[in-house]
């Protein structure tokens, strides 16, 4: 197989990529996320697991139109 093929740079643009600490705040909101039931995140988020039903796409689409 040809190695283009098999080799895939997980982040291309890595080299360019400035490093930033990223904010105590953000990294704890992060553990805390991960660390949460299903359940809990569907609450926090607003969601379910079943995604958007066409109701909440077309609302979302709206919103989204207004913003610009």
């Amino acid at each position: 197989m040809p190695y283009r093929l098999v080799h895939r740079d997980p982040l291309p643009g890595a080299q360019t990529a400035v490093n930033a600490t990223i904010p105590p705040s953000l990294s704890e909101r992060c553990l805390k996320v991960a660390a949460m039931e299903q359940e809990t995140l569907w609450r926090v988020f607003d969601t379910h697991p079943e995604g958007l039903n066409a109701a909440e796409v077309t609302r979302a689409a709206r919103v989204k139109s207004m913003a610009k």
